[in-house]
């Protein structure tokens, strides 16, 4: 349903004053989205009552956001926050924020957004690191949930500082894409900031500890094709 003037300019106002967070990158996403809504609606600051922005977040946004001229894609993977276990929400968490892609979940499936090359890497690692645990899980047969949560944590924890600590990325290149990916974010889903997950929660510390010995011989097969039905990309 189209929007009224009134509740055009109320959600303009409203996107508007996020820009007055003490934190750069809100105020850079917030003035892109609303830069975005003001223009698809042939509108100006002045026509919702406020100044316009002659501070550089805008301008600077924009140039930030060209940095890098590779594409962005979404891609969904089959499962969501309703049946992912609590290692599996933390090893993707975790996973973005060390490769600067952003992850959206929903209760049927979990949407990632990024560049090409980082969701090619990306979705091997997600789809190959979740299914080794699963079948390490299913081999230990932990009597509980903080049993297998510890292990997954572990393990997945113990993988992903390999790869964190491998990282090139500069902090200029990795600022920029974050920018540039938040801003289709924001315009494209309309959300802001992370969502919340499932929060902290409880596990085995001998488990924990078990995952960290076996995360050692992790290693994605080389060669090997990740299945069509585990992740699809968005059309």
């Amino acid at each position: 349903m189209k929007m009224t003037k009134s509740e055009l300019i109320e959600k303009a106002k409203k996107i508007a004053a996020r820009m007055n967070s003490p934190c750069q990158h809100e105020v850079e996403v917030a003035a892109a989205m609303l830069k975005k809504l003001l223009d698809d609606h042939n509108m100006s600051m002045l026509d919702i009552g406020l100044k316009p922005m002659t501070s550089n977040n805008l301008v600077n946004a924009d140039i930030r956001i060209d940095i890098s001229e590779e594409s962005l894609m979404d891609i969904n993977y089959k499962k969501g926050c309703t049946v992912l276990p609590n290692w599996a929400m933390s090893m993707i968490r975790s996973l973005s924020r060390i490769m600067g892609f952003r992850v959206i979940f929903y209760p049927g499936y979990t949407k990632i957004v990024g560049l090409g090359s980082d969701i090619a890497i990306a979705k091997l690692i997600i789809v190959h690191l979740s299914r080794y645990i699963e079948n390490r899980i299913a081999l230990y047969r932990f009597p509980d949930n903080e049993h297998a949560d510890g292990y997954g944590l572990g393990l997945s924890s113990q993988v992903l500082m390999t790869i964190s600590a491998s990282s090139t990325e500069n902090v200029a290149l990795s600022r920029a894409k974050w920018i540039r990916i938040a801003k289709y974010v924001a315009v494209r889903y309309g959300i802001l900031f992370d969502e919340p997950g499932k929060g902290t929660f409880s596990y085995n510390v001998w488990a924990y500890q078990k995952g960290q010995s076996d995360g050692n011989s992790f290693r994605i097969p080389g060669g090997t094709e990740v299945r069509r039905s585990d992740v699809c990309l968005r059309r």
